[in-house]
């Protein structure tokens, strides 16, 4: 089983500041080294050490992009390539435009979801199948939450859970906003029955429905919180969960 983000929470709303939100939960396999985020040319990302790609970044002019992968019927195909790399690739881009053209180009990876974009110029691309191109689909204003599947697929448990308690917040102001939104993303409440699991999960139906998840060897190994405006990269938050846990600021 590899696993790349599995849970980003989406707060957009450009009329507001921050205008674009984001929150959201790495989960993988313990044991699979990565760096935090660091600052590499003119974005913030942090690496996955195995593959060299990465889960999610920013520019400093706001321009965000994060991945999940998509539950799929059959087990990733360790014969295509890192899906983190796209995450890379997309923040050297740093435009919307760019990156949709780049991703028209992209065949030869399991599926996968990307988030891309900046306030008020968002999308999400939904690479299927290995071989076909991605479907790119505008990210409208109001709350969202991107699981393994389509944004706000109420099957996963932890959507309706991550949405209902994003909506609380999202009016709030911002550092009230920030430290509930580090909350949210704790949120450890299974579901009263397990999410449906293709047969290579079974019996992760419980363990997999949490916003963060808990497991001997896998689960949530770090949470992101991003807040930009139209043109620029305003607070970058992370925690390490197999550290202190602690939210820390990167940029300043």
């Amino acid at each position: 089983m590899g696993v790349i983000i599995c849970t980003i929470i989406i707060i957009h709303q450009p009329s507001r500041q921050p205008a674009l939100v984001i929150g959201a939960n790495r989960d993988e396999f313990y044991a699979r080294p990565s760096t935090p985020p660091q600052q590499i040319d003119s974005f913030y990302a942090g690496i996955d050490k195995k593959a060299g790609g990465s889960w999610m970044g920013a520019t400093k002019d706001g321009f965000i992009v994060g991945i999940t992968n998509q539950r799929t019927k059959e087990p990733p195909s360790t014969s295509r390539l890192s899906r983190g790399q796209l995450v890379i690739d997309a923040l050297q881009l740093a435009e919307t435009q760019k990156v949709k053209k780049y991703l028209q180009q992209q065949n030869n990876y399991n599926g996968f979801n990307l988030l891309f974009g900046k306030a008020g110029d968002l999308y999400i691309a939904y690479g299927h199948r290995p071989g076909d191109k991605p479907q790119i689909e505008p990210v409208p204003f109001g709350i969202h939450v991107l699981p393994n599947g389509k944004r706000n697929d109420k099957q996963f448990f932890k959507v309706s859970q991550a949405l209902r308690k994003s909506k609380e917040i999202a009016e709030l102001p911002w550092e009230q906003q920030r430290q509930l939104l580090q909350q949210v993303l704790m949120n450890e409440q299974v579901a009263p029955r397990p999410d449906p699991v293709p047969g290579w999960l079974q019996g992760w139906g419980y363990t997999l429905s949490s916003v963060f998840v808990k497991s001997p060897k896998y689960g949530t190994c770090s949470s992101t919180i991003i807040a930009t405006n139209n043109n620029k990269l305003l607070e970058y938050w992370f925690a390490d969960h197999l550290r202190d846990g602690q939210f820390v600021r990167l940029n300043r």
